[in-house]
Parts: structure tokens; sequence; C-alpha cells
């Protein structure tokens, strides 16, 4: 495993590993893989950028931070 980080409520743990190529997203409370999501970074300084909602119900991720000055917002 490359890295772990757990969403604001502790209840998603989201883990990249460089072997299986992939993010997996888990529950804490139960242990079970919610999902696995394809994340090829080969280069071995590449490390995935991940945003998760306070809850862990949204995750995004890439490999590059975003340009300085980018702003994000939602629209509703």
């Amino acid at each position: 495993m490359s890295f772990a980080e757990f969403s604001g409520d502790g209840r998603r743990l989201v883990c990249y590993g460089k072997r299986e190529k992939a993010l997996s997203v888990w529950d804490t409370r139960t242990g079970a893989l919610l999902a696995r999501l394809p994340a090829n970074f080969d280069a071995q300084a590449e490390r995935p950028l991940v945003a998760l909602s306070r809850d862990g119900s949204r995750i995004a991720f890439t490999r590059k931070a975003p340009a300085a000055g980018t702003k994000f917002g939602s629209r509703n």
C-alpha cells in the first residue's frame, strides 16, 4: 500500500496500492470493500491526490495538482 486516507467521519478508508494499480474504498465499520477504482500511476514519484466528501460518499482523485488559483465550486 502506498498511502491511505480516511473520510472526515472516519467511516471510509481509501487506499492506493501500486501493485494493484487501484484505489480501494473500505467501510471501516464492517471491513467490507466498497469499491475498487482503476488508478494506474506508473511513475514511482507519482502519488495520487485524493479528496473525499465529509461523509465518504464521494471521492475525487487525480495524479496532478490543480494549477495555482484554480477555483472549484458546485452548481445547484
